[in-house]
């Protein structure tokens, strides 16, 4: 209540409140103060933009010029010597190692995926105008799996997921009853099963969550929460840093920041839980190989 009466205050004063106005007086002296600090935070969070602008283009310049030299693009300076016929002009497996490597994303992957990640070839983020949104685009060479080269998945953040599955087929048994007692029959029947492509289908909702409890299938689509958190991995982590997680540099240094966190935890309490998240997912993604928060990340809306 308090709440609703300090924001019905304005100059003019607010009739029927139960406050002295000696405290009015003070109320809105302190609201044209707020008001100051927030026209100065608009204008430090309107700068950090353009500064975050500026160095994601340096940024992105580099991760460019990675690009061309772990899919064979780009010639590179001859460091140590090559033997006769050694002339591999890639990094073989790079993206799908580094994926296979992190800590959240490396759970998605399966083994059956793997296939269908050798053929990737660089994965990217690009920021709308305003930094209000983001871009993951997955970049693959010909291959089997794809019709085109390119999936995407877009989120956006104030101030802020396909339908294709990949399934395997199992076979039931149910026994008939009545004339045709004690025959067999042989049931097909297609379920989900893990895969990282599962990444590119629409989050679940929440109802969606409730509606899955009382079905037997298990269904693999991330929540809206895990969608983000992976979203948020790729572009803060795994893109930054590939070749730590290529190397699996990175790991080590997760494991020891995971050390201090739970040192930190059992002084500190439980940690706080995620934000409600959600985006949107855009690709031409046709066959799925067979079997293949931040705590301060802004709340996301689906587009």
């Amino acid at each position: 209540e308090l709440e609703d009466r300090v924001a019905a205050i304005n100059l003019e004063g607010a009739e029927g409140m139960d406050i002295p106005n000696s405290v009015l007086n003070r109320i809105i002296a302190v609201k044209e103060e707020h008001e100051k600090f927030l026209e100065i935070d608009n204008a430090y969070k309107a700068e950090r933009v353009e500064i975050e602008k500026k160095y994601f283009l340096l940024k992105n310049e580099v991760w460019k010029k990675r690009a061309e030299i772990i899919s064979g693009g780009a010639e590179v300076d001859q460091k140590v010597p090559c033997e006769e016929g050694d002339d591999v002009k890639e990094i073989p497996s790079f993206w799908a190692a580094a994926l296979s490597n992190h800590q959240t994303i490396g759970q998605l992957v399966t083994e059956e995926d793997m296939e269908a990640l050798e053929a990737l070839t660089n994965i990217s983020c690009e920021y709308n105008e305003s930094w209000s949104g983001f871009t993951l685009t997955f970049t693959f060479k010909e291959n089997k799996y794809f019709s085109n080269t390119e999936l995407k998945k877009k989120y956006e953040v104030t101030p802020d997921l396909l339908e294709e599955k990949a399934t395997e087929t199992k076979k039931k048994q149910k026994a008939k009853s009545g004339r045709n007692a004690g025959q067999v029959r042989f049931v097909t029947k297609t379920t989900p099963k893990p895969s990282f492509f599962h990444y590119f289908s629409d989050p679940k909702l929440e109802e969606d969550e409730e509606e899955e409890e009382e079905e037997e299938d298990e269904n693999f689509t991330l929540n809206i929460d895990e969608d983000y958190e992976v979203a948020h991995a790729f572009r803060t982590e795994l893109i930054p840093d590939a070749l730590l997680w290529y190397t699996g540099e990175a790991m080590e240094e997760h494991d020891e920041d995971e050390d201090d966190d739970e040192d930190d935890d059992s002084e500190d309490g439980p940690a706080k839980e995620s934000e409600e998240v959600g985006g949107s997912a855009e690709t031409g993604f046709t066959a799925a190989p067979a079997g293949a928060q931040d705590p301060n990340a802004p709340e996301c809306k689906q587009s």
